[in-house]
């Protein structure tokens, strides 16, 4: 999120090309929408978002696409982040 502007940008070209993106990052969701403006494009122009830090006392090797339990997925649903699990 230090480099929200870069990341987005780079977003638009994978978009352009027909990619996806998910976004990994050790920020809450809630987190995210408090920053800033570009932060926030970022968020709303991703395809799904991985939130929350890595905890190794939350670490399941079971999860998909994440490695601790106190994570969320959120995946692009008809245009909006749905939270998945």
């Amino acid at each position: 999120m230090y480099q929200a502007s870069a990341a987005l940008e780079l977003t638009n070209e994978i978009h352009k090309l027909g990619g996806n993106v998910w976004l990994y990052t050790g920020f809450t969701m809630k987190e995210l929408l408090q920053m800033s403006e570009t932060v926030r494009s970022l968020v709303n122009s991703v395809d799904a978002i991985v939130d929350g830090p890595f905890m190794i006392e939350y670490k399941d090797l079971s999860l998909r696409f994440r490695g601790s339990s106190n994570q969320h997925i959120y995946e692009r649903v008809n245009g909006v982040l749905v939270r998945k699990e």
